[in-house]
């Protein structure tokens, strides 16, 4: 008759359920693979952080510079020693409201400042035919659809019609920081030309330039990411212009140059 010997204590344990154990070793591999796989959110690109972009960057600076070198050469007006810069990178967004055709984006800017005298008229004439003859074009002659561009030479015309020497306004007496600026007249090498223009007469409570320097996209709403500025005083180029000129002009080209 065979013996049986009783449980023991350390018999007596629980033992762990093994599928259990399978179960869970599987959803650890798989939060794992899901950890490692998951999206991570990318080092956004700028000019300080990728070598690509700032090369991209370098190369449209010295574009900016030719092409204002070469204003300053076809105008022939008094070049200020100063300038103003604006760089900004921005997201791209893409919502129920906005879907832009971009993720990221980095533009910049320089403005520069000159003065001339005699008359006013006359010198926006002379220098929009110097412009146009010197390659500088209408921005919507490459527009799909527009046989006849709505800023034509006509344009200038019609910013002249602005100009209203003597008038009161407001209890202000007319000076050209009160017209609209040439916006929309230009584009050079595909950079957007904006210019603007003041007098000695110009009250400098505030920017007769109309802060023309400052760089944005227009009508946007822009998600900025990285911004490096140096804008000056609007007061030194007049003052240092205001010497011998009655007039000032402030030529800011811009240009996207990653996108």
């Amino acid at each position: 008759m065979t013996s049986q010997t009783a449980p023991t204590g350390s018999d007596m344990q629980p033992r762990p359920n093994r599928r259990w154990l399978i179960r869970a070793s599987l959803i650890a591999v798989a939060l794992v693979f899901v950890l490692i796989a998951w999206p991570r959110e990318n080092p956004k690109l700028t000019p300080e952080t990728d070598e690509a972009v700032a090369e991209l960057r370098a190369l449209s600076a010295q574009r900016v510079v030719v092409a204002l070198d070469d204003f300053a050469h076809i105008s022939s007006f008094n070049a200020a020693s100063v300038q103003s810069t604006d760089e900004y990178c921005n997201e791209g967004e893409d919502n129920w409201k906005r879907k832009d055709p971009y993720k990221e984006q980095c533009a910049l800017s320089v403005t520069r400042y000159f003065g001339f005298s005699g008359d006013f008229e006359e010198a926006v004439l002379d220098l929009h035919a110097a412009l146009r003859q010197g390659g500088w074009e209408d921005p919507w002659l490459h527009r799909v659809g527009w046989e006849d561009p709505p800023y034509n030479d006509s344009h200038i015309s019609q910013f002249l019609g602005y100009f209203h020497p003597g008038r009161e306004r407001n209890g202000r007496t007319f000076d050209v920081s009160m017209m609209p600026g040439l916006t929309d007249a230009y584009e050079v090498d595909g950079m957007r030309v904006e210019i603007r223009f003041a007098e000695r007469s110009s009250p400098l409570e505030r920017d007769p330039f109309g802060s023309v320097a400052t760089l944005g996209v227009s009508g946007a709403i822009v998600t900025e990411y990285y911004r490096t500025t140096n804008i000056v005083d609007y007061v030194i180029p007049i003052r240092e212009l205001g010497e011998t000129d009655t007039y000032f002009v402030a030529v800011k080209l811009s240009e996207t140059y990653y996108s």
